[in-house]
Protein backbone atom coordinates (compact mmCIF):
# COMPACT_ATOMS: atom_id res chain seq x y z
CA UNK A 1 0.00 0.00 0.00
CA UNK A 2 1.60 3.25 -0.66
CA UNK A 3 0.76 5.92 1.71
CA UNK A 4 2.90 8.59 2.92
CA UNK A 5 4.82 8.52 6.13
CA UNK A 6 5.63 11.77 6.47
CA UNK A 7 3.52 12.04 9.35
CA UNK A 8 5.20 11.64 12.20
CA UNK A 9 3.93 11.81 15.64
CA UNK A 10 6.86 10.62 17.96
CA UNK A 11 10.23 12.17 16.27
CA UNK A 12 13.75 10.39 16.41
CA UNK A 13 15.45 12.22 19.61
CA UNK A 14 18.92 11.64 19.27
CA UNK A 15 21.32 12.08 22.96
CA UNK A 16 25.08 12.12 22.83
CA UNK A 17 26.49 10.44 25.99
CA UNK A 18 30.32 11.86 26.20
CA UNK A 19 30.92 9.66 29.48
CA UNK A 20 29.17 6.48 31.94
CA UNK A 21 26.81 9.17 33.69
CA UNK A 22 23.65 8.66 32.10
CA UNK A 23 21.09 9.08 35.56
CA UNK A 24 19.29 12.26 33.85
CA UNK A 25 19.10 10.56 30.35
CA UNK A 26 15.49 10.11 29.56
CA UNK A 27 13.53 6.68 28.48
CA UNK A 28 16.37 5.32 25.55
CA UNK A 29 14.77 2.94 23.11
CA UNK A 30 17.65 1.90 20.88
CA UNK A 31 21.39 2.74 21.01
CA UNK A 32 23.22 4.32 17.98
CA UNK A 33 26.98 2.14 17.63
CA UNK A 34 29.86 4.13 16.48
CA UNK A 35 32.77 3.25 14.64
CA UNK A 36 35.40 4.21 12.33
CA UNK A 37 35.68 0.72 10.94
CA UNK A 38 34.91 0.79 7.25
CA UNK A 39 33.65 -2.95 7.60
CA UNK A 40 31.26 -1.91 10.67
CA UNK A 41 29.33 0.86 9.20
CA UNK A 42 26.93 -1.10 8.16
CA UNK A 43 26.18 -1.67 11.49
CA UNK A 44 26.63 2.22 12.48
CA UNK A 45 23.71 3.36 9.53
CA UNK A 46 21.46 0.41 10.67
CA UNK A 47 21.16 1.23 13.94
CA UNK A 48 20.24 4.76 13.41
CA UNK A 49 17.67 3.70 11.16
CA UNK A 50 15.96 1.81 14.15
CA UNK A 51 14.96 4.95 15.57
CA UNK A 52 13.64 6.33 12.77
CA UNK A 53 11.61 2.94 11.71
CA UNK A 54 9.97 2.78 15.58
CA UNK A 55 8.93 6.76 15.05
CA UNK A 56 7.68 5.15 11.41
CA UNK A 57 5.69 2.22 12.89
CA UNK A 58 4.32 4.18 15.69
CA UNK A 59 3.09 6.95 13.82
CA UNK A 60 1.51 4.65 11.17
CA UNK A 61 -0.22 2.76 14.13
CA UNK A 62 -1.53 5.90 15.82
CA UNK A 63 -2.68 7.46 12.35
CA UNK A 64 -4.79 4.11 12.23
CA UNK A 65 -6.03 3.97 15.76
CA UNK A 66 -6.99 8.32 15.60
CA UNK A 67 -9.08 6.59 12.77
CA UNK A 68 -11.33 4.14 15.07
CA UNK A 69 -11.28 6.43 17.84
CA UNK A 70 -13.00 8.66 15.93
CA UNK A 71 -15.59 6.17 14.34
CA UNK A 72 -16.65 5.50 18.21
CA UNK A 73 -16.94 9.16 18.78
CA UNK A 74 -18.94 9.92 15.53
CA UNK A 75 -21.10 6.68 17.24
CA UNK A 76 -21.57 7.86 20.43
CA UNK A 77 -22.34 11.35 19.09
CA UNK A 78 -25.52 10.16 16.60
CA UNK A 79 -26.79 7.76 19.09
CA UNK A 80 -27.27 11.14 21.66
CA UNK A 81 -30.82 12.09 22.26
CA UNK A 82 -30.48 15.17 21.94
CA UNK A 83 -28.45 15.26 18.58
CA UNK A 84 -31.30 12.90 16.65
CA UNK A 85 -33.84 14.94 17.96
CA UNK A 86 -32.56 17.80 15.97
CA UNK A 87 -30.33 16.50 12.93
CA UNK A 88 -30.21 13.79 10.13
CA UNK A 89 -27.20 12.33 9.08
CA UNK A 90 -26.73 13.04 5.05
CA UNK A 91 -23.54 11.22 2.99
CA UNK A 92 -22.72 13.34 -0.07
CA UNK A 93 -21.53 12.25 -3.45
CA UNK A 94 -20.95 13.54 -7.02
CA UNK A 95 -23.73 12.71 -9.14
CA UNK A 96 -24.29 13.91 -12.90
CA UNK A 97 -26.28 17.05 -13.95
CA UNK A 98 -27.69 17.04 -16.92
CA UNK A 99 -25.35 13.85 -18.30
CA UNK A 100 -22.23 16.07 -17.93
CA UNK A 101 -21.65 18.40 -14.81
CA UNK A 102 -20.90 16.87 -11.46
CA UNK A 103 -22.99 18.11 -8.64
CA UNK A 104 -22.49 17.44 -4.66
CA UNK A 105 -25.92 15.31 -4.08
CA UNK A 106 -27.41 13.52 -1.26
CA UNK A 107 -26.97 9.77 -1.29
CA UNK A 108 -27.96 8.58 1.95
CA UNK A 109 -30.33 10.26 4.63
CA UNK A 110 -30.14 8.67 7.84
CA UNK A 111 -31.47 8.84 11.68
CA UNK A 112 -29.37 9.11 14.63
CA UNK A 113 -29.18 5.80 15.62
CA UNK A 114 -28.08 4.18 11.84
CA UNK A 115 -25.82 6.82 11.62
CA UNK A 116 -24.01 5.30 14.71
CA UNK A 117 -24.28 1.70 13.66
CA UNK A 118 -22.81 2.34 10.70
CA UNK A 119 -19.94 4.48 11.93
CA UNK A 120 -19.54 1.95 14.91
CA UNK A 121 -19.85 -1.05 11.38
CA UNK A 122 -16.92 0.65 9.87
CA UNK A 123 -14.27 0.02 12.68
CA UNK A 124 -13.62 -3.24 11.22
CA UNK A 125 -12.57 -2.01 7.83
CA UNK A 126 -10.55 0.67 8.93
CA UNK A 127 -8.59 -2.32 11.63
CA UNK A 128 -8.21 -4.18 8.16
CA UNK A 129 -6.68 -1.22 6.18
CA UNK A 130 -4.50 -0.67 9.57
CA UNK A 131 -3.07 -3.84 8.76
CA UNK A 132 -2.65 -3.96 5.69
CA UNK A 133 -0.37 -0.79 6.06
CA UNK A 134 1.50 -2.02 9.01
CA UNK A 135 2.62 -5.08 7.03
CA UNK A 136 3.65 -2.46 4.25
CA UNK A 137 6.19 -0.79 6.72
CA UNK A 138 7.42 -4.53 7.63
CA UNK A 139 8.24 -4.72 3.92
CA UNK A 140 9.57 -1.43 3.54
CA UNK A 141 11.67 -2.00 7.20
CA UNK A 142 13.13 -4.93 6.28
CA UNK A 143 14.41 -4.30 2.55
CA UNK A 144 16.01 -1.00 4.16
CA UNK A 145 17.97 -3.17 6.66
CA UNK A 146 18.64 -5.32 3.57
CA UNK A 147 19.74 -2.74 1.42
CA UNK A 148 21.61 -1.07 3.78
CA UNK A 149 23.83 -3.91 4.35
CA UNK A 150 24.20 -4.37 0.53
CA UNK A 151 25.13 -0.96 0.19
CA UNK A 152 28.29 -1.78 2.33
CA UNK A 153 28.98 -4.96 1.65
CA UNK A 154 28.43 -5.25 -1.88
CA UNK A 155 31.14 -7.31 -3.19
CA UNK A 156 28.67 -10.91 -2.45
CA UNK A 157 25.97 -9.41 -4.69
CA UNK A 158 28.36 -8.88 -7.53
CA UNK A 159 29.41 -12.22 -8.19
CA UNK A 160 29.77 -13.92 -11.86
CA UNK A 161 29.95 -13.07 -15.40
CA UNK A 162 26.08 -11.35 -14.86
CA UNK A 163 27.88 -8.72 -13.34
CA UNK A 164 30.87 -7.85 -15.21
CA UNK A 165 29.36 -4.63 -16.09
CA UNK A 166 28.01 -3.39 -12.90
CA UNK A 167 31.92 -4.44 -11.22
CA UNK A 168 33.83 -2.56 -14.06
CA UNK A 169 31.55 0.66 -12.62
CA UNK A 170 32.23 -0.45 -9.16
CA UNK A 171 36.13 -0.20 -9.64
CA UNK A 172 35.57 3.07 -11.36
CA UNK A 173 33.70 4.87 -8.83
CA UNK A 174 36.28 7.04 -7.28
CA UNK A 175 36.57 9.06 -10.81
CA UNK A 176 32.77 8.26 -11.39
CA UNK A 177 30.49 7.79 -7.98
CA UNK A 178 27.10 8.73 -9.71
CA UNK A 179 27.37 6.09 -12.54
CA UNK A 180 27.99 3.91 -9.15
CA UNK A 181 25.15 5.09 -6.93
CA UNK A 182 22.68 5.10 -10.36
CA UNK A 183 24.20 1.38 -11.31
CA UNK A 184 23.79 0.40 -7.59
CA UNK A 185 20.03 1.51 -7.12
CA UNK A 186 19.11 -0.01 -10.49
CA UNK A 187 20.78 -3.18 -9.48
CA UNK A 188 19.41 -3.11 -5.92
CA UNK A 189 15.56 -2.24 -7.62
CA UNK A 190 15.39 -4.99 -9.86
CA UNK A 191 16.67 -7.02 -7.28
CA UNK A 192 14.07 -6.35 -4.21
CA UNK A 193 11.48 -6.51 -7.61
CA UNK A 194 12.31 -10.23 -7.86
CA UNK A 195 13.39 -11.06 -4.21
CA UNK A 196 9.62 -10.29 -2.74
CA UNK A 197 8.29 -12.94 -4.28
CA UNK A 198 10.31 -15.16 -1.73
CA UNK A 199 7.60 -14.20 1.06
CA UNK A 200 8.87 -11.47 3.69
CA UNK A 201 10.04 -14.05 6.00
CA UNK A 202 12.05 -15.78 3.95
CA UNK A 203 13.56 -12.46 3.01
CA UNK A 204 14.27 -11.12 6.14
CA UNK A 205 15.86 -14.74 7.07
CA UNK A 206 17.66 -14.47 3.93
CA UNK A 207 19.31 -10.71 5.05
CA UNK A 208 19.97 -12.49 8.42
CA UNK A 209 22.33 -15.56 6.74
CA UNK A 210 24.07 -13.27 4.94
CA UNK A 211 24.40 -10.40 7.39
CA UNK A 212 25.63 -13.28 10.18
CA UNK A 213 22.94 -11.40 13.05
CA UNK A 214 22.54 -13.48 15.68
CA UNK A 215 19.78 -13.28 18.50
CA UNK A 216 20.54 -11.19 21.51
CA UNK A 217 22.52 -12.98 23.99
CA UNK A 218 19.34 -12.34 26.83
CA UNK A 219 16.98 -13.59 24.38
CA UNK A 220 15.52 -17.18 25.69
CA UNK A 221 12.51 -17.67 23.80
CA UNK A 222 12.68 -16.56 20.56
CA UNK A 223 15.50 -15.79 17.91
CA UNK A 224 15.18 -14.94 14.11
CA UNK A 225 13.18 -17.64 13.28
CA UNK A 226 10.09 -17.00 15.06
CA UNK A 227 10.22 -13.25 14.69
CA UNK A 228 10.18 -14.54 10.72
CA UNK A 229 7.31 -16.89 11.60
CA UNK A 230 5.75 -14.04 13.24
CA UNK A 231 5.82 -11.79 10.02
CA UNK A 232 4.70 -14.76 8.13
CA UNK A 233 1.41 -14.94 10.08
CA UNK A 234 0.98 -10.48 9.76
CA UNK A 235 1.91 -11.49 6.11
CA UNK A 236 -0.91 -14.33 5.80
CA UNK A 237 -3.55 -12.40 7.49
CA UNK A 238 -2.58 -8.99 5.09
CA UNK A 239 -3.42 -11.78 2.25
CA UNK A 240 -6.52 -12.49 3.34
CA UNK A 241 -7.49 -8.92 3.58
CA UNK A 242 -6.15 -7.93 0.29
CA UNK A 243 -7.59 -11.03 -1.66
CA UNK A 244 -11.22 -10.79 -0.20
CA UNK A 245 -11.04 -13.87 2.01
CA UNK A 246 -14.01 -13.75 4.57
CA UNK A 247 -12.47 -16.78 6.62
CA UNK A 248 -9.49 -17.66 8.60
CA UNK A 249 -7.25 -20.20 6.81
CA UNK A 250 -5.70 -23.17 8.65
CA UNK A 251 -1.90 -22.01 8.45
CA UNK A 252 -2.83 -18.35 9.97
CA UNK A 253 -4.52 -20.18 12.32
CA UNK A 254 -1.70 -22.46 13.39
CA UNK A 255 0.58 -19.98 13.29
CA UNK A 256 -2.04 -17.46 15.13
CA UNK A 257 -1.77 -19.68 18.42
CA UNK A 258 2.65 -20.71 18.34
CA UNK A 259 3.88 -18.88 21.94
CA UNK A 260 5.88 -16.48 20.19
CA UNK A 261 2.75 -15.55 17.38
CA UNK A 262 0.86 -12.45 18.26
CA UNK A 263 -1.63 -13.68 20.54
CA UNK A 264 -4.74 -13.76 17.86
CA UNK A 265 -5.82 -17.50 18.98
CA UNK A 266 -7.94 -17.64 14.93
CA UNK A 267 -9.23 -20.87 14.91
CA UNK A 268 -9.74 -22.18 10.84
CA UNK A 269 -12.97 -21.42 9.47
CA UNK A 270 -13.70 -18.43 11.13
CA UNK A 271 -14.82 -14.98 9.99
CA UNK A 272 -12.37 -12.62 9.92
CA UNK A 273 -13.32 -10.12 12.70
CA UNK A 274 -10.70 -7.30 13.15
CA UNK A 275 -10.85 -4.87 16.03
CA UNK A 276 -8.15 -2.20 17.46
CA UNK A 277 -6.49 -4.70 19.64
CA UNK A 278 -4.81 -6.83 16.49
CA UNK A 279 -3.44 -3.42 15.56
CA UNK A 280 -1.51 -3.28 18.98
CA UNK A 281 -0.69 -6.46 18.73
CA UNK A 282 1.19 -6.22 15.72
CA UNK A 283 2.14 -2.55 16.69
CA UNK A 284 4.03 -4.33 20.03
CA UNK A 285 5.80 -6.74 17.99
CA UNK A 286 7.00 -4.38 15.90
CA UNK A 287 8.38 -2.39 19.08
CA UNK A 288 10.07 -5.86 20.26
CA UNK A 289 11.09 -6.40 16.61
CA UNK A 290 13.20 -3.31 16.34
CA UNK A 291 14.51 -3.57 19.96
CA UNK A 292 15.45 -7.31 19.38
CA UNK A 293 17.33 -5.72 16.11
CA UNK A 294 19.29 -3.03 17.38
CA UNK A 295 20.63 -5.32 20.62
CA UNK A 296 21.47 -8.25 17.91
CA UNK A 297 23.19 -5.30 15.83
CA UNK A 298 24.92 -4.00 18.64
CA UNK A 299 26.34 -7.25 19.87
CA UNK A 300 27.78 -7.75 16.16
CA UNK A 301 29.66 -4.84 16.43
CA UNK A 302 30.78 -5.57 19.58
CA UNK A 303 32.01 -9.05 18.47
CA UNK A 304 33.74 -7.81 15.80
CA UNK A 305 35.75 -4.85 17.57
Amino acid sequence: MSLSRNIKFIGHQIYHVAGPQIDNLPKIDNIIFKTDKADLKWIEESTFKIGEWRDTMRSTYIRWAIAINGLYVAGDKYKDESWKSKNQFLVSAYRLENGNNPIKATIAAWDGDTASKAHLDSTNMIASYGIIDLYACFEELVFDFYRTYLTHVPGKFMIGPDNRAIRKIYNNRATDLDSWNNAWKERLDNWQRKKIYDGLDQVFLSFIALSGLEKPKSYIHTNPGTWAETIREIAILRNCLTHGETKIPKDLADLSKKPHGLGFNFNAGDEISLTIHHLMSIELFADQFLTALNLSLFEKGEKKI
